[in-house]
């Protein structure tokens, strides 16, 4: 009886782990396909009047991570400027 060479051996394992992987990736794909996200249109905010309530309520739970004692009070959008 002969042992499998070391190199052969390797190889089988690399390609089993490509292959299970590859077929993994494409359940992930099927997956994302089959429930991707419905898009919803909405009219912007400054529209409307009134920020989003989640918006405003994460800006509030981070500044006052960073700054204790502080709180927003006003909340401007702005265009993100170009590289130049």
């Amino acid at each position: 009886m002969t042992d499998p060479n070391l190199f052969s051996l390797s190889f089988s394992a690399f390609l089993a782990v490509i292959v299970v992987l590859s077929v993994l990736a494409l359940v992930i794909r099927f997956l994302a396909f089959a429930f991707r996200e419905r898009l919803v249109a909405q009219a912007p905010a400054a529209a409307e009047g009134a920020s989003d309530p989640a918006l405003i309520a994460a800006l509030h739970a981070a500044l006052q991570w960073h700054r204790p004692g502080y709180r927003v009070t006003r909340i401007d959008e702005t265009s993100a400027r170009e590289p130049s």
